[in-house]
């Protein structure tokens, strides 16, 4: 019944754009697949961020959401770079090849 309800309320919901907002969404996935790698997930939590030492501190809430917006930033730098210019020229590769 909820879910019905929620599907209903967004039909009926005007359409909404912003040019950055899917700009940057669209590296979403891609800052998921970084930062959620097998190899990097460790290293990112534990020896970069140190988490592991704010765990029973106040500021734990503070650093997460901190860490969280730097990894955000990051990878969304990383996805963007990636997708604008390294696909670009792999696009490019391709099409010579397959031509």
């Amino acid at each position: 019944l909820i879910a019905s309800c929620l599907v209903i309320l967004f039909l009926k919901k005007k359409e909404f754009f912003s040019k950055i907002i899917n700009y940057i969404s669209s590296s979403v996935f891609g800052i998921y697949l970084i930062h959620d790698n097998q190899y990097l997930r460790a290293y990112l939590w534990n020896d970069i961020f140190l988490l592991n030492k704010y765990v029973n501190s106040r500021l734990l809430i503070l650093y997460m959401l901190t860490t969280i917006f730097i990894i955000f930033v990051c990878s969304s730098l990383i996805e963007l770079v990636r997708k604008n210019i390294i696909e670009k020229i792999y696009v490019k590769l391709i099409d010579r090849i397959l031509r």
